[in-house]
């Protein structure tokens, strides 16, 4: 996790064989969020949880969806219920 002086920041990468996931999740943010998972209806739940928890997130999921839509979701998922932050 990155401190500035503007709050808590956190970046994470992480590639699989399937899926490229790139998330910035900054807590202390004003529920602005750029989703873009090639799945419509995550992209309106994250963009929700987002606004409505008042923190900042950057998430980009490239991958490919012919295979299945779960290869790109279920790491993005992962990705975002990891971070930890300290107090």
């Amino acid at each position: 996790m990155e401190r500035t002086g503007t709050g808590r920041i956190s970046l994470q990468k992480r590639e699989t064989n399937e899926t490229k996931i790139r998330l910035t999740l900054n807590l202390d943010g004003s529920g602005q969020a750029h989703i873009h998972t090639g799945i419509g209806f995550f992209d309106h739940m994250l963009k929700g949880f987002a606004r409505h928890g008042l923190f900042d997130m950057d998430l980009t999921v490239e991958g490919d969806l012919e295979v299945k839509k779960r290869l790109q979701a279920s790491p993005a998922y992962y990705i975002i219920k990891t971070r930890r932050f300290p107090a």
